[in-house]
């Protein structure tokens, strides 16, 4: 008997078969490879929530008074989350005319005796169901006072929408409340992505006069948000929406329109300080930024230095960040831009384009790291150093990858930096589902890949003294992570799983006698499960008779775990689903020897 190593080499092959991919890892869940050797994710603990809607965006960043701020982004509401998980609304209200965010109509509430459904009339009220309405001064009406915040529940008409109150009311009246001030909040974004269907979709021509289109390739995206400071201020914009601003001085006051700027897809702020607006004003190949003395200005002039350049290849802008010093990154939905600042009143910033056929899959499918940039597109993973290359060994992992992301749900897909362990991680959706479920991830020390699940739709990583890593699930809670090693309070799951294993190339049957582990440390038992399999030339032991399946549970400081079973491939499992589960595996060995059977 003789105890064999085997050196597995860091990471997850996702692209060959199993028997192809021998001697290496083959499967995984919750864990990552640190110093070459494989250990579970930490866990997480609920921090705050559930905010209102679903996440697409997250910033965390201290003002110059040092104090924390946290602003999420949903598909409804833009809201903030102070250190002590005090949540705030701070989404923008809707302009009901230039400037004007208010105002006032006399008795328009009809209520019904014994309903909570209550029609509002108001004059070319611009709401759509799900959007709230604040009220404000309302004298009773039909029993009720109607007051504060409400969400809209169906749209009648341009001037009659519908809410609901806490109570029924307890008699008809026809129009009631006397003189109401009213506040509508920005319009609620949709939740999912969809594609344009019926009459009047897709290019003219395109199928025979009053023909619904069945398939197009109108889009209608998720709304997503894009946040950045502007000094100590939060800039923020809503996808195909308005730019708005939010003082941390003022944190009471809600997020303010931008005055005189253009709507757009996406925001980033320059080391400059030019907040660089991409889909201005609804061309979607624009980029436009402001005056640099004045955020206000955005009319280019002798006396400006705004200006809005159009790039060329994509059909729309997605998204931009400051790479290093002067130089940052546009992404296309086909390709990269360099962006350069140069000075010059007439340029400010030349445009040229780095690379094609490697655009941005979403507009947070992205990260910064040490003046480089990772990225995950439609089919492949780049990285810009100098130059776009492909990241290493991204095809280990990439034709899995792409196999499974969903084609409808893709504008969902983003990215995070951990820079505790130095790695980047793409949350998907799985082909089939409508939010992040599933993740890739690359450690950027040596470039071993993994992938997962996790119920994700936003990440960030406040820095400072006191690193906090902040993640939203779909329900709207929000988790710190890198706490302790369990999922707020319940176990966190986790496998790993190598390819199947043979001597000889397969040639001799093994006689399997025990399995050492080499715990680099371990908490809570772990489960082993070794499968053996008898297979002929050409086979593949994914669908080849398994012989027998053995499993064992490895308490802590077990030393050899016993096993006796043969076969010509050895596969095994390791995992864990218990409270306090942990572990960082070592150097593998199974205590085996050639047995019969030789051919």
């Amino acid at each position: 008997m003789t105890k064999t190593p085997f050196d597995f080499q860091p990471g997850i092959r996702k692209i060959d078969s199993p028997y192809a991919t021998t001697g290496r890892w083959l499967d995984c869940d919750k864990v990552r490879f640190t110093g070459g050797l494989p250990e579970k994710h930490k866990g997480y603990v609920r921090f705050a929530g559930p905010v209102t809607g679903i996440v697409r965006a997250m910033k965390a960043w201290d003002d110059f008074s040092a104090n924390r701020h946290l602003v999420v982004g949903t598909h409804s509401k833009l809201q903030h989350i102070s250190p002590d998980a005090v949540i705030s609304d701070i989404t923008p209200f809707r302009e009901i005319s230039s400037g004007v965010t208010s105002g006032t109509v006399t008795d328009p509430f009809h209520t019904v005796a014994g309903s909570p459904i209550v029609e509002v009339a108001i004059l070319d009220h611009g709401a759509t169901v799900g959007d709230t309405v604040i009220f404000s001064n309302a004298n009773p009406v039909g029993g009720i006072t109607i007051n504060g915040p409400y969400i809209v529940t169906t749209v009648v008409s341009a001037s009659l929408f519908t809410i609901t109150h806490t109570a029924n009311a307890t008699s008809t009246v026809l129009a009631g409340g006397g003189l109401v001030t009213y506040q509508f909040e920005i319009n609620i974004g949709t939740t999912n992505s969809s594609q344009g269907t019926g009459f009047g979709v897709g290019p003219y021509g395109m199928e025979t006069y009053g023909t619904p289109r069945a398939v197009s390739s109108f889009t209608q995206f998720s709304r997503t948000w894009s946040l950045d400071l502007y000094g100590e201020n939060l800039l923020a914009m809503p996808s195909n929406g308005g730019l708005y601003e939010w003082d941390p001085d003022t944190p009471s006051q809600r997020a303010l329109l931008v005055e005189n700027s253009p709507t757009g897809q996406f925001v980033f702020v320059t080391n400059e300080r030019y907040p660089i607006v991409l889909g201005a004003s609804g061309s979607l190949m624009n980029m436009s930024w402001p005056d640099q003395n004045d955020i206000t200005n955005w009319t280019p002039g002798t006396q400006s230095t705004a200006l809005t350049r159009t790039l060329k290849d994509g059909s729309r802008l997605v998204a931009g960040a400051v790479l290093i010093n002067t130089l940052s990154l546009v992404w296309s939905d086909t390709s990269v831009y360099s962006i350069q600042y140069t000075g010059a009143r007439n340029i400010i910033y030349t445009s040229n384009k780095s690379a094609g056929q490697c655009g941005l899959i979403g507009p947070h499918a992205f990260v910064i790291v040490g003046g480089r940039a990772y990225w995950m597109s439609a089919f492949s993973f780049f990285m810009h150093a100098g130059g776009v290359v492909h990241i290493p060994r991204a095809e280990d992992v990439e034709g899995w990858v792409f196999k499974h992301v969903s084609k409808f749900q893709n504008w969902k897909c983003f990215a995070h930096y951990s820079s505790s362990f130095n790695e980047v991680t793409w949350f998907y959706v799985p082909d089939g589902s409508e939010e992040p479920s599933a993740y890739v991830a690359v450690g950027l020390d040596d470039y071993s890949w993994t992938v997962g699940t996790y119920d994700r739709t936003a990440m960030e990583e406040q820095g400072g003294i006191n690193p906090q890593i902040f993640g939203a699930s779909v329900e709207g809670i929000i988790y710190q992570h890198d706490r302790g090693v369990d999922a707020a309070g319940a176990p966190l799951p986790w496998h790993l799983e190598a390819a199947p294993l043979d001597i000889e190339d397969g040639n001799s049957l093994m006689d399997v006698f025990g399995y050492v582990p080499n715990w680099e440390h371990q908490k809570q038992p772990v489960n082993l499960t070794l499968k053996t399999y008898e297979y002929s030339e050409h086979a593949n032991p994914e669908t080849e008779k398994i012989l027998e399946t053995t499993i064992k549970l490895i308490p802590p400081g077990e030393g050899m775990v016993d096993l006796h079973t043969a076969g010509r491939l050895v596969a095994f499992r390791l995992s864990g689903n218990t409270l306090g589960s942990d572990f960082r595996l070592g150097r593998a060995q199974f205590d085996l020897q050639a047995g019969g059977g030789r051919r």
